[in-house]
C-alpha cells in the first residue's frame, strides 16, 4: 500500500507541459476527475474512452 508521503510526493512531481503563455493542465485535472469520483464509489478502473474523455474536453474548455 503507497503511503500518504509517497502519494503526496508523487502528486507534486506531476508536470505541466508548458510554452510560453500557453499550458497543458490535463494531468492534475484528470487526477482530480478520477480521485473525486473514485471517493464517490466508482470502481477502481475507468475506461478513458467511454467514462474520462469527453468530461475532460469539456473541464479543459472551461478552465
Amino acid at each position: 500500500m503507497t503511503s500518504d508521503k509517497t502519494l503526496k510526493q508523487a502528486i507534486s512531481n506531476i508536470t505541466i507541459w508548458r510554452k510560453g503563455e500557453q499550458r497543458a493542465p490535463h494531468k492534475p485535472l484528470l487526477l482530480l476527475y478520477v480521485l473525486s469520483h473514485y471517493r464517490q464509489g466508482h470502481d477502481r478502473l475507468f475506461d478513458y474512452g467511454s467514462e474520462i474523455h469527453e468530461q475532460l474536453l469539456d473541464l479543459l474548455e472551461r478552465y
